[in-house]
């Protein structure tokens, strides 16, 4: 968050546990083009995405920000253990990593 308001654009804090009407809502009224969201809630964003003006879409996960071998098992345990990330139909997200490990 720290980097994109030293980049000079406007961070818009969102709840990952609204409803689509709910995002669809928040996204419109602060007329964002980008968002950076965790791949447990990309099919609340599905849903929506046509209605609003979001273009970039950057997809991350819950382990992303740890190092290895923790994250793959942290990534693993949440989509296939715990079974939290619904499947997606189309997804062209980046994913974000810490380049710093």
């Amino acid at each position: 968050m720290l980097a994109a308001l030293r980049a000079g654009v406007i961070v818009v804090n969102t709840n990952p546990l609204y409803t689509p009407p709910e995002l669809e809502h928040q996204l419109q009224d602060s007329g964002a083009e980008a968002i950076v969201i965790l791949e447990n809630f990309v099919h609340v964003l599905q849903k929506v995405i046509a209605r609003t003006k979001i273009r970039v879409v950057i997809v991350t996960a819950v382990g992303d920000m740890l190092r290895l071998p923790k994250s793959w098992v942290v990534n693993f345990v949440v989509r296939h253990v715990r079974k939290q990330v619904p499947p997606v139909e189309h997804c062209r997200g980046a994913q974000i990593r810490n380049r710093a490990s």
